[in-house]
């Protein structure tokens, strides 16, 4: 049996996966419908002038919607239109699947611009009241193509203390990938290739699909929490703050990726990162299940359920 070091840590967990299974599943479900709708994707908790408000991305339409605490509503903090902050380009349908509050109130949007065939990247940074910031590459958005033809997907987005913009997600079907941006809403040259990661699948490599979690470590360093497309399960990928692959991470001869579950249909749920330790949650089969590896070399921590898991 699985143990938590805090009641927190197990709650965190299982909340993050139980509600990210519940957007998949709502997201399957209006797909086989036919499409059309929208669902939550994330939500994010921010505090201005002792007013707490709920931001939440949906996905199907591209909405950001802000709810002031319903304790204060005649201190109602503006947003948008009616509430909801919409960004609708030329031609394509847009939506959110994840939410970040910058310390100056600034949210940060990542999710996807689709044309079909061709799906892109979609990262926008809006003002404390709902408006495009346009101090963002000018325009308030940035577009990014990392396949032709193929169908990209930003999914988890994460700040890092010096300002700068790190976006997880997919490079069509099969390819993990992550991009920095700077304040300005500029890519950052420093990172990756031209401010570019891209990991393939390939042999001895297990790429991670889909990200459902990014992790920033005090080092700078980052952890991509995802699930494998090319063996079953799910894993971990380490990489330098760079952007590059830290070889230094992982087992079995996969350089840079531990996979966490790796039989029947699995899907992860979310991770927190507490004492060095990553805890990582999801299903399986049908159950939830959890495993925690050491954050900085991959191993498995034996005092955790089963050999880790």
């Amino acid at each position: 049996m699985s143990t938590f070091t805090s009641f927190q840590e197990c709650q965190m967990v299982q909340i993050k996966s139980i509600n990210r299974l519940m957007t998949a599943v709502a997201a399957a479900t209006l797909a086989g419908c036919g499409g059309g709708g929208e669902e939550t994707t994330a939500r994010v908790n921010e505090s201005a002038g002792g007013i707490s408000r709920t931001l939440a991305a949906t996905g199907g339409e591209s909405g950001l919607t802000g709810t002031a605490d319903a304790k204060t509503p005649q201190k109602d903090l503006p947003f948008g239109t009616n509430g909801t902050a919409t960004l609708n380009l030329v031609n394509t349908s847009e939506s959110w699947n994840d939410v970040v509050s910058q310390p100056d109130g600034k949210i940060v949007a990542v999710g996807l611009t689709a044309n079909l065939p061709q799906q892109n990247w979609l990262i926008a940074r809006y003002l404390p009241s709902g408006q495009l910031d346009t101090s963002f590459n000018g325009t308030g958005f940035v577009e990014i193509d990392l396949a032709v033809d193929r169908q990209d997907n930003a999914t988890r987005v994460v700040l890092q203390p010096d300002g700068k913009i790190v976006v997880a997600g997919s490079s069509g079907c099969c390819d993990q990938a992550m991009v920095r941006l700077n304040a300005d809403g500029s890519i950052d040259p420093t990172f990756g290739v031209s401010g570019v990661v891209v990991t393939k699948s390939t042999v001895g490599v297990t790429s991670l699909a889909t990200c459902v979690e990014l992790l920033l470590l005090p080092d700078g360093s980052f952890r991509f929490i995802g699930r494998a497309i090319n063996q079953p399960g799910w894993g971990v990928t380490a990489y330098n703050a760079n952007g590059t692959l830290d070889q230094s991470f992982g087992i079995g001869g996969n350089i840079g990726i531990v996979r966490l579950v790796t039989q029947g249909e699995t899907e992860p749920g979310g991770a927190v990162l507490n004492n060095g330790l990553i805890t990582i949650g999801g299903f399986n089969l049908g159950s939830f299940v959890a495993a925690r590896i050491d954050a900085t070399t991959g191993a498995f921590d034996p005092s955790f359920g089963t050999g880790g898991v």
